[in-house]
């Protein structure tokens, strides 16, 4: 015959067990990781090492599709760029769909010329690039072959045309009669009172 306090003691030892590793668990994880499983709570934790004040960071977080990577952007920007200021880099990175191509725009740029007057430039410029890491790719590359001012650099790459011009048809003048081509015998004018004999000319009637 089996002893019941085998049997309870049987049945309590798991239970136990798992609630010391619970507890042992909760010892063990730092902080850091147990934000990180919140996107939400990420974002207001990486914004509040910035300085962002909580009304800026509940409102930037809170509206935002992908926390992280608003966060992230502000985060990529100023860490590597502390010439420009935490709000300012905040309010860029909310304006644009791909906030971290934005930072690593400016990171990348900003490599290449570090003076404080164009720090400000760099993250307008990028905010205002359609793909900003080909943009960066493209001052980057550029700089590098050209004596030429980053400034300048800047200038040409966000004009540039990915099409020539003339690749596409002119669709301007849709609608509008067709110009005569040069050589080209004018269009037969129908003569008064004759009408024309239309099995002659193979038209059915």
């Amino acid at each position: 015959m089996s002893n019941p306090k085998f049997r309870l003691t049987s049945v309590l030892n798991p239970l136990m067990g798992g609630v010391l590793l619970t507890a042992f668990s909760a010892v063990l994880v730092p902080p850091q990781a147990a934000i990180a499983r919140n996107a939400f709570r990420t974002c207001d934790y990486e914004l509040a090492q910035m300085g962002i004040s909580p009304e800026d960071r509940s409102r930037a977080c809170g509206t935002a599709l992908y926390p992280k990577d608003i966060s992230g952007c502000v985060v990529g920007i100023v860490n590597r760029n502390e010439d420009i200021d935490p709000l300012e880099a905040l309010s860029t990175c909310r304006q644009v769909r791909r906030p971290l191509d934005l930072a690593s725009c400016v990171t990348d740029i900003n490599h290449i010329d570090e003076s404080d007057a164009i720090a400000s430039t760099v993250l307008e410029t990028c905010r205002r690039a359609l793909l900003p890491r080909r943009f960066a790719q493209c001052v980057v590359g550029m700089d590098r072959e050209m004596d030429l001012s980053t400034q300048e650099v800047m200038t040409h790459c966000i004009e540039a045309r990915d099409q020539p011009r003339g690749f596409y048809p002119d669709l301007s003048n849709v609608g509008q009669p067709l110009a005569p081509t040069p050589g080209a015998p004018p269009p037969l004018q129908p003569i008064p009172g004759i009408e024309p004999d239309l099995d002659q000319l193979g038209i059915p009637r």
